[in-house]
C-alpha cells in the first residue's frame, strides 16, 4: 500500500511493504484502536476542526511521488520477496514516512519501526487471526440493535459492552447506536457489518450477514 496525504502545503507519503515494513498503524497505541476503527481514515480529525484546503502543487507532488513508489514495487517486488533485493533500475521503496513542506522548502525522511505490539501486524495482531463470518437471521434481531448486539456478544462469548458494530454507509464508516430499530438505522437483509471486540487488551474483528430464514 502507497499511502499520501495532502494538508495545505504540507503533505507525506509512506510505503507499506509486507512482510517486513511496519504497516501504518504501527504508530498507534492499542487503547485508540476503537476510535480508530469507528473513522474512515485513521486520519481524519474530529468534524467540527476547521478544513484546510488542499493545493494543486502539492497534490501533484505527493501524487508523483506514489507513482514512482507504485512502479518500484510494480516492478521489484516479486525479486524482493525471491532475493530480499531490489532491482537497482527503479530503486528501493521508501522506508518511513516522507514529510513535504513546500512553504518553507523541507523535506525529511521519519523512520519507523516495526511494531511488535502493533494491533494489526504485530506478533498478536487482527492480521495473524482468521476473521469470523457471522451469519444472523434478522427475522431474530425483532427490528432491535439492542437484540442484534446481544445475539453477537452470544456467538463471541463476550458481553454487548465489549461489542462494536459498523457498516458502510455511501463510503463513510457508520456505527451502529443501541436502542433503535434496524429499519430506521438502515440495516436490513444483506447488509454486512464489521464487528470490533475488546477483552481487556486485546482486540478481535468478525463479519456479520445479515440474512433471512
Amino acid at each position: 500500500m502507497i499511502d499520501g496525504g495532502i494538508i495545505g502545503y504540507r503533505g507525506r507519503v509512506q510505503v507499506y511493504v509486507p512482510p517486513d515494513a511496519p504497516c501504518p498503524l504501527c504508530t498507534y497505541p492499542s487503547s485508540e484502536y476503537g476510535r480508530i476503527a469507528g473513522l474512515r481514515n485513521p486520519c481524519d480529525g474530529p468534524a467540527e476542526e476547521n478544513k484546510v484546503p488542499s493545493l494543486p502543487t502539492t497534490i501533484s507532488l505527493v501524487s508523483s511521488i506514489q507513482c514512482q513508489e507504485a512502479t518500484k514495487l510494480i516492478i521489484g517486488y516479486q525479486n524482493y520477496l525471491k532475493d530480499a533485493i531490489w532491482p537497482k533500475e527503479t530503486g528501493e521503496p521508501l522506508r518511513g514516512v516522507l514529510m513535504i513542506d513546500l512553504q518553507y522548502n523541507r523535506y525529511s525522511l521519519m523512520e519507523i519501526k516495526r511494531n511488535k505490539s502493533c494491533i494489526v501486524c504485530g506478533e498478536n495482531g487482527l492480521a495473524e487471526k482468521p476473521v469470523p463470518v457471522l451469519t444472523i437471521p434478522i427475522e431474530e434481531t425483532h427490528d432491535s440493535t439492542s437484540r442484534l448486539y446481544q445475539m453477537v456478544a452470544s456467538r463471541m462469548k463476550l458481553t454487548t459492552q465489549q461489542v462494536m458494530l459498523f457498516f458502510q454507509r455511501k463510503n463513510k464508516t457508520v456505527r451502529v447506536e443501541r436502542g433503535r430499530s434496524l429499519r430506521r438505522a438502515r440495516v436490513g437483509v444483506g447488509s454486512v457489518m464489521t464487528a470490533v471486540t475488546q477483552d481487556g487488551p486485546v482486540y478481535n474483528e468478525a463479519v456479520i450477514r445479515l440474512t433471512r430464514l
